[in-house]
C-alpha cells in the first residue's frame, strides 16, 4: 500500500510567488523516503502540506489512502510530524511537554506515563526527563520533538531537517535512532534534508527537489549508477592550460568526452571528466600529459556522489544552489510562520 502520495501539488504565494510547482511523489509503507534540496527549494512546504499545516493552490494529499483535505482529523492520528524548529516550551520540563503533546493526541491518561518513560528511556533522554528543556543541547531538543512526534504510535513520519544545525557526533546519534525506528516498527519516513550524507545514509529512495520541482528521484545508488562511470579531476597549472589543451585536441583521446574547466584563484586549473573505468582513463590522461611536458599537480578517480547526481539535473552542485539560496534571501527555510515564528505541531 502507497503511505503517502502527493499529486502534481503546487503553492503560490502572493505576488506570484511558488513554493511548489506541479510536485508528485509517492511513498510505500515502511519506506524512507528523503526528499533532497536547498533551502528555498520547498521542502518545508511539502512537509506542511502533507502534515495539514498548509493548504496547497493545487493538487491532492493522501495519507494511507485518506484524502489530506478532507480528513485533517483522521490524518493527524495516523501522522507524526517533527518541524524543524524547537516545539518544546523553555520553561517546561521535558517530561511535563511530553504530557502535554500526549493529552493533546489523546492519549489514554492510563498509558501516558509509560510511553512517555518508554520513549524517554530508548532515546537516551531518562535522566534529563525532569530537567527544564532550555538547558537542553540542540541534539537533545530533537531527540525531544522526535519522542513528541512518536506518542501517539503513529505508523507514518514526516521529520524535517532532522540535524540542522547539530555537530556530527548529535547527527549520527539522531540517524541511529531513525534507522531503529524503522528497523524496529517498520514506519514509513519521509524526511527533508540539504544534506547530501544524511540523504545517502537514511534514505531508500531519494527525491531532488529544486527550485519548487522535482528534478528527478529514485533509488540513491541507481541515480548514481545512471551517470555512467567514475569523476576524475585533474589540476594543473594554470599558465599550462593551452599546452592540455593542445594534447587533448590531437586525437589521443576520441572516446573522451571534453571535460568541465575551472580556473581555482590559487594558480591552478581544474578538469573534470565521468569516464567508465575512470582509473584506467585517468592513467591514460596522466601519462599523456607528462609527455606534453604538463606538469600535472594532482589527480582524483572517486565514484559518482549524490552531489554529482544533483549538479547532474539542476546544473548546479548543491552548495552552489544553498549560496544562492543565501544571496536571494531565502536561506532561512520557507515554511516559517508569521514574523519568522516556526510553525505550530499538528495535534
Amino acid at each position: 500500500m502507497l503511505a503517502v502520495v502527493v499529486d502534481q501539488v503546487s503553492k503560490a504565494y502572493r505576488r506570484g510567488a511558488r513554493a511548489l510547482d506541479s510536485v508528485s511523489l509517492e511513498v510505500e509503507e515502511g519506506e524512507v523516503v528523503a526528499v533532497l534540496g536547498p533551502n528555498g527549494a520547498g521542502k518545508t512546504t511539502l512537509a506542511r502540506i502533507i502534515a495539514t499545516l498548509l493548504a496547497p493552490t493545487g493538487g491532492r494529499v493522501f495519507l494511507m489512502g485518506r484524502d489530506v483535505a478532507r480528513s485533517q482529523a483522521d490524518v493527524r492520528r495516523i501522522l507524526g510530524y517533527v518541524p524543524q524548529g524547537a516545539t518544546a516550551p523553555p520553561e517546561s520540563t521535558g517530561e511535563e511537554y511530553l504530557a502535554m503533546v500526549a493529552t493533546l493526541h489523546g492519549v489514554p491518561a492510563s498509558e501516558r506515563r509509560a510511553r512517555i518513560r518508554e520513549l524517554l528511556r530508548w532515546l537516551e533522554l531518562a535522566p534529563a526527563g525532569s530537567h527544564l528543556a532550555r538547558t537542553y543541547s540542540g541534539g537533545m531538543r530533537r531527540r525531544l520533538d522526535l519522542a513528541a512526534a512518536l506518542l501517539h504510535r503513529p505508523p507514518v513520519l514526516i521529520f524535517d531537517e532532522p540535524t540542522t544545525g547539530l555537530d556530527p557526533s548529535s547527527r549520527r546519534h539522531i540517524w541511529n535512532h531513525i534507522k531503529e525506528l524503522v528497523r524496529q516498527n517498520g514506519t514509513t519516513l519521509l524526511l527533508t534534508t540539504h544534506y547530501l550524507e544524511e540523504a545517502d545514509a537514511l534514505a531508500d529512495r531519494l527525491v531532488i527537489l529544486d527550485r519548487g520541482k522535482v528534478a528527478v528521484s529514485g533509488r540513491p545508488e541507481a541515480l548514481k549508477a545512471a551517470l555512467g562511470g567514475d569523476r576524475v579531476r585533474l589540476a594543473v597549472p594554470s599558465a599550462q592550460l593551452p599546452a592540455v589543451r593542445e594534447a587533448l585536441a590531437a586525437g589521443w583521446f576520441d572516446d573522451i568526452p571534453a571535460p568541465t574547466i575551472r580556473g581555482l584563484p590559487d594558480g591552478t586549473t581544474q578538469l573534470e571528466w565521468t569516464l567508465p573505468a575512470g582509473a584506467r582513463a585517468a592513467a591514460r590522461l596522466t601519462e599523456a600529459l607528462h609527455g606534453a611536458a604538463v606538469s600535472v599537480l594532482g589527480i582524483f578517480v572517486y565514484p559518482p556522489s549524490l552531489d554529482d547526481v544533483f549538479q547532474a539535473h539542476t546544473g548546479r552542485t548543491l552548495q552552489e544552489a544553498q549560496e544562492q539560496a543565501i544571496a536571494s534571501g531565502m536561506a532561512p527555510e520557507e515554511g516559517r510562520g508569521k514574523a519568522g515564528r516556526p510553525p505550530q505541531r499538528a495535534a
